[in-house]
């Protein structure tokens, strides 16, 4: 009797991996959006996720920039994701009204504000259809295209430290006060996560402890830019006696931007020294 082996996911081809990735990560949103247009919260952070899976794997496939379809999904990819972003930030601010005092019209206003959002964020999700099906189109006729023979192990590595490099070109970003520069490199250091997560079961332990290095970077960054959108939100509404929320918020920036500064060192280390590996397998 022959014994049945299982196929190990480095083996496929890169065709093979790239349709099997956009397939999951499209049936995940599938299976969300309707709680996420709804609910927001949870459903919505898990939809948002897989959109930025997608849209980072369309801009690191080999020979992307000569497809103008993939510049489009990609752009199309990104507003959704821009008007999703803006419900999210509101509920990082609105979280933080529950742990701090707040004037009654901030409060008032942010209702109105959420209102308006939900309506917003469910038009936009009921969008998405549409954009499956030309994502479906992608996969099937598109793909071909821009991929060539190699193994999808080799692409991994390739896109991975393609992603890795650009990040360190950001380093000298992590000493600086500008968020704008920090937000930079947290972007960045959030693609290499979301395309480590997306070929974890081709890169295997190398790509898991990539992200979880990365993890710790991303989630203080992230904290800070909330902390500084939130900030920006309170400016906006010009309301008064705002002063001890504005306090805490400032507070919140400089211990997460502290926390990164931290875990940056070993994390720079590690992409080098995972890039140099990569580049000599």
């Amino acid at each position: 009797m022959k014994r049945r082996t299982k196929r190990r996911a480095g083996a496929d081809t890169a065709l093979t991996a790239v349709r099997r990735i956009l397939r999951r990560q499209r049936k995940g949103i599938r299976e969300r959006i309707g709680a996420a247009a709804r609910n927001g919260g949870e459903p919505l952070r898990l939809v948002r996720s897989s959109l930025r899976r997608i849209r980072v794997l369309l801009k690191y496939l080999p020979e992307t920039e000569q497809s103008g379809e993939t510049r489009k999904l990609r752009f199309r990819l990104g507003r959704l994701d821009d008007t999703l972003s803006r419900s999210r930030d509101l509920d990082v601010l609105t979280g933080l009204l529950d742990r701090v005092e707040a004037p009654p019209a901030l409060r008032r206003h942010l209702q109105r504000v959420r209102r308006a959002q939900t309506t917003e964020r469910k038009r936009a999700l009921a969008r998405y259809p549409e954009l499956d099906r030309r994502l479906q189109d992608f996969a099937s006729h598109e793909l071909p295209k821009l991929l060539d023979r190699r193994s999808a192990a080799r692409l991994a590595a390739d896109i991975v430290r393609a992603a890795a490099r650009e990040a360190n070109e950001h380093a000298a970003d992590a000493h600086s006060r500008n968020m704008r520069k920090l937000h930079r490199l947290r972007i960045e250091i959030r693609r290499v996560r979301l395309l480590a997560s997306v070929f974890d079961d081709i890169l295997g332990h190398d790509g898991l402890t990539l992200s979880q290095a990365i993890h710790s970077c991303e989630r203080a960054l992230g904290r800070a830019h909330d902390a500084e959108r939130a900030l920006e939100r309170i400016a906006e509404t010009k309301i008064k006696k705002t002063k001890a929320l504005e306090e805490e918020l400032r507070t919140s920036k400089k211990r997460s931007v502290v926390k990164f500064r931290k875990y940056w060192p070993h994390l720079h280390v590690q992409l080098k020294n995972w890039t140099r590996e990569r580049a000599r397998a």
